[in-house]
């Protein structure tokens, strides 16, 4: 488990099936696939891995506010590129629209963390 005290992180699923964990009054398991997006507020305890033993999960990761990427060089070794089967750029699902914002005022307590599933 780690926490972020100032950045809040964004897990953005690209391929693979990760679980990312984080911790409320108890940990809760989010799972997750390919399109889905998992919030997580700073502050909070998590950690995520692939749920798969034959195929990794490839996610993008956003931290906000910005910066945190200055970190990684300090703490670790690059990692070797290795080439991955193209991809056809063909659009095989619909759009993603952001929910609908709501109108009402936002409770003093983020949520732990916010799931949306992609397609499927």
């Amino acid at each position: 488990m780690h926490t972020q005290h100032q950045e809040a992180e964004s897990f953005l699923v690209m391929d693979g099936e990760p679980a990312i964990t984080a911790e409320n009054e108890e940990y809760e398991e989010y799972e997750v696939s390919a399109g889905g997006v998992v919030y997580v507020p700073k502050r909070t305890s998590h950690k995520f891995r692939s749920r798969s033993d034959t195929r990794p999960a490839r996610m993008i990761l956003l931290f906000t506010p910005g910066g945190l990427d200055g970190m990684f060089p300090d703490i670790g070794t690059p990692g070797v590129r290795v080439s991955s089967p193209r991809r056809s750029t063909t659009r095989t699902s619909p759009r993603w629209e952001p929910p609908a914002r709501s109108t009402t005022t936002p409770s003093a307590r983020e949520p732990v963390a916010e799931v949306h599933h992609g397609p499927g």
